[in-house]
């Protein structure tokens, strides 16, 4: 049987989850799409963080294992240690099942994208027109990912992704759907004008900072027929995701009607009570 890996490509580790539960949430998840497959091999699943300004919980778990003696922590019955790269981590539940935690970032450019900066730890400056963010990423040797969101890509910055993805920038960049995505929001006239100029669409939960979210992590994603090299995962990946040819295969369900007007009312709550 081919070994394949199981992605979830846009990922929050917030910092009220704890990460002993954020990574058991994960591998339940990730065990699903698995056990559909009927595969005998132990899991390889990868989570690519995706973190805000300010927070870096990847830089803070790495730093614990490299003062530790042994060079390894552990968190309930992950060990956790350090790969041959800054920028992914090795989880090993039981000597046999593995998650790759890969680092990642989430910026807001000048026009209100979100746009994702995947596989580095460099934390880039807000603010900055969508193409000079591009431009950054691309000199980190990051994915930059112009992702999905709720009423982002209307109107002008609809326009602004469209334009985007007949520049000269298409062989570079990727699209990202989220978990939050309602099924009933049909599958976006831009996600189809990218599939026909080759852009690949990545997929990932994109759980909220709600605590019902952890559940989510690993729920929605992409697998690919694979094998990553154990001390530099990261780099593989990466140099996969960028080979025209390749075709993630999707896994996972976008949001049912309840659980998306749910999550939209506790969004607006919790902002509300912050006002």
């Amino acid at each position: 049987m081919d070994n394949y890996i199981l992605i979830d490509s846009h990922v929050h580790l917030h910092p009220s989850w704890d990460l002993e539960q954020f990574l058991n949430c994960a591998h339940k998840n990730f065990q699903k799409f698995r056990e559909a497959k009927n595969s005998p091999l132990p899991l390889t699943a990868v989570l690519m963080l995706t973190e805000s300004l300010n927070l870096n919980r990847f830089a803070q778990i790495k730093n614990n294992i490299a003062n530790s003696a042994a060079k390894t922590i552990t968190s309930g019955k992950w060990q956790l240690s350090l790969t041959e790269e800054k920028n992914s981590l090795s989880c090993t539940l039981n000597n046999q099942d593995k998650i790759i935690i890969i680092a990642g970032r989430q910026i807001i450019s000048q026009e209100g994208l979100e746009v994702l900066a995947l596989g580095t730890e460099k934390e880039f400056k807000p603010g900055l027109s969508l193409n000079e963010t591009i431009e950054q990423i691309l000199e980190q040797k990051a994915l930059p990912v112009m992702t999905w969101g709720v009423g982002k890509w209307l109107g002008k910055r609809g326009k602004i992704i469209k334009k985007l993805i007949h520049s000269p920038y298409a062989p570079k960049i990727f699209l990202g759907d989220i978990g939050g995505r309602p099924f009933f929001w049909a599958f976006l006239s831009l996600f189809k004008q990218a599939r026909a100029k080759k852009i690949k669409i990545l997929r990932g939960s994109d759980p909220l900072a709600l605590e019902p979210q952890i559940h989510k992590v690993g729920s929605f994603g992409f697998s690919l027929k694979a094998e990553l090299n154990p001390q530099k995962p990261g780099k593989d990946l990466l140099n996969l995701l960028r080979k025209p040819d390749l075709k993630p295969k999707p896994y996972g369900k976008p949001a049912n009607l309840l659980n998306f007007f749910t999550v939209q009312l506790q969004i607006r709550i919790k902002k509300n009570k912050k006002d």
